[in-house]
């Protein structure tokens, strides 16, 4: 069994050299010189010969079909065009976008992203869609790649779409998963439908954004992307449905998960499980032992038989690394823990404490092994790691468990009979209310999550990893020593972090792009103006990531210049993270007022119309705001500026230059140290009277890359050189950030 697993381990490896180092197309080179290679060793015989003749074949196997893989993007090329008239197969729903709509659909047997203008209300899986579109090659988007997603389509005018009479028979786990959903959203409470369509189906579209980063935040988003648990809970089920026999339980029960799988799209961390628990299903019919490694390392391999580039795919790294870390370090953690509490000795004279105690170590021991591998990657990915984790688990997990099975008995009783899926639904809907506020809970403890948005929590996690490795790599492992040396080295970096500026004034101009968010902090206040950017919620969580990893879990104030999108769709996620004594904002209509309003009251946030300047004072200097100086102007909103002494800075909010000389010629203003440059960089901004006023030393631009306005424009740059700034951009620097 361990040559199966050599050789899909060397195959996954080789199909990660071509995903992230080796081009593809060259594989064949390496491809051929290994398998000379595995030809050679055939002569020499003994057990490390025939390890390496697996290792070097799996490798040969890779590299071989990396480039016969590579080779059908070249027939794909042929595809690719401008203005072509198109007709393509919908595979997935459309999906809303802040431009349109975007949906997969297949073009000649190849994956294709399509975006689109509109899309009808009844599409549905199977039409055929009529388009003239531009098709490019998704270039080097590996994580379009790792999805099999080969070409982008870009719609021109209007789509044509065409409901067949007989939708292909392919589509049928899909659309039952749809009807899955549907009877989930009818049997639950408002309040807990998209969590339990997140929970047993994995659609996490229906969940509020806070939510999604309190999970990140306490450690357990891995309870919506279904995998292994929500697979091995579905099998618990058939075995006792098949009354334990094993024959019936493996027919059965492999039959119940692959239309599991495929009705999720066959995702990986769901495929990696299927093939998992068939195995296990299947050895003992078959006369062989089960082996963990083995299982895993062929379930990645079926993975990357139909698209190798799947190696990418985060979704596939992190489920494979937490299976790894379990089987590795699982068993010895939880013998370690139950020694350390003992178990064994307890078990004697009182049997009911000592199996909640064995419970509470196997908890800990998974979520510690899991974490393991799966660490490093959230890491990078992410960058981000929950210190609530361990706890979360622990008290969430099993309510989570419990919760999916009664969400799929009320899926199915609500597909037989409404009334009995609502049955089933209200104890499960308490149990999501209450694993929700363990949740919520946890992520709002101080230092639940670390980000790693400091060079110092940078290092420590660099210094975490090292300290991992000699660990593992001594005989005698102490893991309480271990402990003790990540906690204290997680505390100097904490605090080194927190007291990283220690400067009584500084600015962040935070990278949100296309947006504006900078976060002023002088003589132990903290003020943020402005929250919005393109990702919208996103911005406020990058504005409260910035305070928390400082310490700070209140500001003094938020303010608004004014209510675009791009300078306030972050505003309500803020507030719901980190408390706002008081919201500044100017006396302006705008889609988006009753949201923020409603959003402060339900924080408990003072609300302050700004119609008359107004200073804040702190120590050692002051935050004044400027009302609007053209009430009529859309993007004329407030300004701020904030003063220490004699280092001052200015944000002009979205001011056209109209506003701005009007500003300039009824303030006095001073010179200033830094400036914001009004309207991410437009040309309409940026006046030269203001710059002769203020002369600033330093100009910052919070823009996007490759924003679809042209801003910063040439024309602002020539004339903040000319003023002799010096000039900062987000785009090109990310957060900036400037102390006195």
């Amino acid at each position: 069994m361990r040559i199966l697993a050599m050789f899909s381990a060397a195959f996954a490896a080789a199909a990660a050299l071509c995903a992230y180092a080796l081009p593809a197309a060259w594989g064949w080179l390496p491809g051929l010189c290994l398998a000379a290679l595995a030809a050679a060793l055939l002569l020499l015989h003994g057990d490390p010969v025939r390890r390496v003749r697996t290792i070097a074949l799996g490798l040969a196997a890779g590299f071989l079909w990396c480039w016969a893989d590579a080779g059908r993007l070249v027939s794909v090329r042929a595809l690719c065009g401008e203005g072509q008239t198109i007709e393509a197969e919908v595979c997935s729903l459309p999906e809303r976008t802040q431009y349109g709509y975007r949906c997969v659909t297949l073009l000649q047997g190849n994956r294709m992203q399509l975006y689109l203008r509109n899309a009808p209300e009844d599409a549905a899986l199977g039409d055929r869609v009529r388009v003239t579109a531009d098709v490019t090659e998704t270039g080097n988007s590996l994580y379009l790649a790792s999805n099999d997603i080969l070409l982008l389509g870009f719609v021109r005018g209007e789509a044509e779409w065409e409901h067949p009479a007989r939708v292909p028979l392919r589509y049928a786990p899909q659309r039952a998963l749809l009807a899955v959903q549907r009877t989930i959203t009818n049997c639950f409470p408002a309040d807990a439908a998209p969590l339990a369509n997140a929970l047993v189906t994995g659609d996490t579209s229906g969940l509020p954004y806070a939510l999604q980063t309190a999970m990140s935040d306490a450690g357990i988003s891995h309870i919506v992307a279904v995998s292994g648990m929500h697979v091995t809970l579905l099998l618990g089920v058939v075995r006792l449905l098949c009354l334990r026999r094993r024959r019936l339980t493996a027919g059965v029960g492999i039959t119940v998960m692959v239309f599991f799988a495929a009705m999720l799209g066959f995702r990986p961390s769901v495929t990696r499980a299927v093939v998992m628990n068939a195995v296990l299903l299947l050895a003992p019919l078959l006369g062989r032992e089960n082996d963990g490694p083995t299982s895993l390392c062929f379930a990645l391999l079926l993975l990357l038989l139909p698209n190798p580039r799947a190696i990418a795919n985060v979704g596939l790294q992190l489920s494979f690394a937490a299976v790894a870390g379990l089987q590795l370090f699982s068993g010895g953690l939880t013998g370690w823990l139950e020694g350390l509490l003992r178990v064994a000795a307890l078990r004697e004279r009182h049997p009911l404490p000592a199996r909640l105690l064995r419970a509470i170590c196997a908890s800990l021991a998974a979520t510690l092994g899991a974490l393991a591998f799966t660490l490093p990657l959230a890491a990078w990915y992410f960058r981000s790691i929950s210190l609530a984790a361990p706890l979360t688990n622990l008290l969430a997990l099993p309510l989570f468990s419990l919760a999916f099975s009664l969400g799929c008995i009320t899926a199915v009783l609500g597909l037989v009979w409404l009334p009995l899926g609502r049955i089933a639904a209200w104890p499960a809907a308490w149990l999501l209310r209450l694993a929700r506020g363990i949740v919520t809970t946890a992520a709002g403890l101080p230092y639940a999550a670390v980000y790693l948005n400091r060079t110092l929590l940078c290092v420590w996690f660099a210094a975490a990893v090292g300290m991992f490795a000699v660990f593992l790599a001594q005989r005698r492992r102490q893991p309480g020593v271990f402990a003790a040396c990540l906690a204290v080295t997680l505390t100097a970096a904490i605090l080194g972090a927190a007291l990283w500026e220690t400067d009584p004034v500084s600015m962040t101009a935070l990278d949100v792009g296309q947006g504006a968010c900078t976060v002023l902090r002088g003589g132990g206040a903290t003020f943020v103006v402005d929250c919005g950017g393109e990702g919208g919620e996103a911005a406020g969580e990058t504005a409260a990531r910035e305070l928390r990893m400082g310490g700070e879990t209140s500001i003094d104030g938020l303010i608004l210049t004014h209510l675009d999108a791009d300078h306030c769709n972050g505003a309500a996620q803020l507030m719901a993270r980190v408390q706002v004594r008081r919201l500044f904002l100017p006396e302006q209509d705008s889609d988006s007022r009753e949201a923020i309003l409603t959003a402060a009251e339900r924080c408990g946030t003072e609300i302050v119309f700004v119609t008359e300047d107004l200073t804040l004072d702190f120590s050692g200097g002051s935050l004044r705001l400027f009302a609007p100086v053209l009430p009529g102007s859309r993007n004329c909103g407030l300004a701020a500026l904030m003063s220490a002494g004699e280092y001052d800075i200015l944000i002009p909010g979205d001011m056209p230059a109209a506003a701005e000389r009007v500003l300039a010629d009824t303030h006095s203003l001073p010179q200033v140290e830094v400036l914001v440059v009004g309207h991410h960089g437009a040309a309409s901004s940026t006046a030269p009277e203001l710059l002769q006023a203020v002369s600033p030393e330093i100009a910052v631009i919070s823009v996007g890359a490759d924003n679809s306005y042209g801003h910063p424009a040439q024309a602002v740059l020539d004339r903040l050189t000319e003023a002799g700034a010096a000039v900062y951009r987000t785009d090109q620097a990310g957060d900036i950030t400037i102390t006195r």
